[in-house]
């Protein structure tokens, strides 16, 4: 919802807990704060003492994931002495892991959007799409499927150029960033 814009969500696996701070610019650079109702916690927090969470994800369905590792030790066997590397098996949890999917109460996740079988104009008009998991998708389709199609370069170009979006200019640019074949009248465009 709107209380999530402009938030960054922080994953602390050695504190078994997930944090949320609202970024505001502070001149060229951002500044983080902890939202008001959070003062004294964390977003997500367990007692569970496995509880790993190491990403986040912004879901295709307008939810966040969270994904646990669920491990007993998350620091590196490196960094442990070898008298605790005797008696703990670092390796435990390693065949286990969870994924939360988290929403508020009267939230309403979205449908899903299918991705199989959409035309490459398609998967282009979603590159927009407000859910940044459907806009990752569309990326991921348009590399995946069509990065040999022989109208890939100009679909490209007219998306960037239609696009009313900063967030769908910049996936346009980015899929012609990764094919190398950027030149002077697209970088003009995406600058202006």
């Amino acid at each position: 919802g709107e209380e999530m814009q402009g938030a960054a969500i922080v994953c602390e696996s050695v504190h078994n807990l997930v944090a949320r701070f609202k970024m505001d610019r502070d001149g060229l650079a951002w500044k983080a704060r902890r939202f008001p109702d959070e003062q004294l916690s964390d977003w997500v927090r367990s007692s569970d003492p496995w509880f790993r969470p190491v990403r986040v994800v912004n879901a295709p369905d307008g939810t966040v994931w969270i994904v646990d590792m669920y491990r007993r030790v998350i620091e590196h066997p490196a960094w442990i002495p070898e008298e605790w590397m005797a008696r703990v098996d670092v390796r435990a949890g390693g065949d286990r892991g969870r994924i939360y999917r988290v929403f508020k109460n009267d939230y309403r996740p979205n449908n899903r959007v299918r991705m199989s079988g959409k035309s490459l104009e398609e998967l282009i008009g979603l590159l927009g799409n407000p859910s940044a998991g459907v806009a990752d998708l569309a990326q991921q389709q348009i590399i995946w499927n069509f990065l040999q199609a022989f109208n890939l370069t100009s679909s490209l170009a007219n998306g960037l150029q239609r696009a009313t979006t900063t967030n769908a200019r910049i996936r346009c640019f980015s899929i012609l960033a990764y094919m190398e074949i950027l030149d002077t009248a697209t970088w003009s465009a995406v600058l202006s």
